[in-house]
């Protein structure tokens, strides 16, 4: 996924629905530029991480429990200024256990 956006308000979300038969977790990267943004990942409604707008790519895990989750992803950009605000998604993998 990626976002760029250059308008104050403007908001990207990808989301997935996933069921794991044992416990698991996901692997994703992402990076994210621009002063007036914010890339944020949730499970199940819950922040699980703010990624950092630093302009570099990361690499998170984060566990999952048997079961089935909603994953989620919001880009938004809010603040004063709004230009070429930016958040890549990429290398997004679901893993079980076992």
């Amino acid at each position: 996924m990626e976002s760029t956006a250059n308008a104050v308000g403007a908001k990207a979300v990808i989301y997935r629905t996933v069921t794991l038969r044992s416990d698991g977790w996901i692997e994703f990267d992402w990076l994210c530029s621009g002063s007036g943004t914010w890339f944020h990942f949730y499970v199940d409604g819950k922040l699980k991480k703010i990624c950092t707008k630093d302009g570099e790519w990361h690499h998170a895990k984060v566990s999952l429990t048997a079961g089935t989750h909603e994953i989620k992803w919001i880009h938004e950009v809010g603040g004063m200024m709004a230009y070429n605000e930016k958040a890549l998604l990429d290398n997004v993998v679901v893993y079980e256990e076992g």
